[in-house]
């Protein structure tokens, strides 16, 4: 199985996050990988900050008339059409043992919530994961972020099209970077 991506539209993004490779190579998860300019340890060095690398929508039906609206309940802008919502916190740890000593550092995280239309926000957790985590599904190094996501969680298998966006935080919403993705 593999995946097969055509970028929609692009536009120029402030902090360097975007989706330069997708696949699916053991027919159980998605995997991409954002390159981040500075890389999330570079910006932890500067800074010493939490905050977050952006956020990831997925339109599953690749229908604007379903899912999320222009508005969610508390008045945040999602893309239009989205029925997940996946977002990139960078968070700070420090911790002490007398096998390890002293460490600290920075981690990343992703969280997946469902779009529920009765409550109009996305409010259904689907899973949260962590670089810290034992056996972790994301990850981060010099270049940027790889992220596994579970094509079950994603509610995706082979042959399935969807419309991927990705929107750095901070960033104006015209910066949303869109492409359509197809497991093959």
């Amino acid at each position: 199985m593999h995946l097969s991506t055509s970028r929609q539209s692009t536009q120029r993004r402030t902090l360097g996050l975007c989706a330069r490779t997708a696949s699916v190579n053991d027919g159980a998860h998605l995997y991409l990988f954002f390159k981040c300019t500075p890389s999330v340890q570079k910006r932890y060095e500067k800074t010493h900050r939490s905050g977050g690398l952006g956020s990831l929508y997925i339109d599953s039906d690749m229908d604007t008339n379903t899912g999320s609206g222009m508005r969610d309940s508390s008045g945040g802008s999602p893309v239009q059409g989205a029925d997940f919502l996946i977002d990139l916190p960078v968070g700070l740890y420090a911790s002490y043992s007398a096998e390890h000593g002293s460490e600290s550092g920075c981690y990343v995280e992703y969280d997946i919530k469902l779009w529920d239309p009765a409550l109009k926000d996305f409010s259904r957790r689907i899973r949260r994961e962590s670089s810290r985590s034992e056996f972790p599904l994301i990850a981060h190094g010099k270049e940027g972020v790889e992220i596994a996501f579970p094509l079950a969680d994603l509610q995706k298998h082979k042959g399935d099209k969807f419309t991927f966006a990705c929107w750095e935080d901070s960033s104006p919403r015209e910066y949303i970077s869109t492409t359509t993705i197809e497991i093959k």
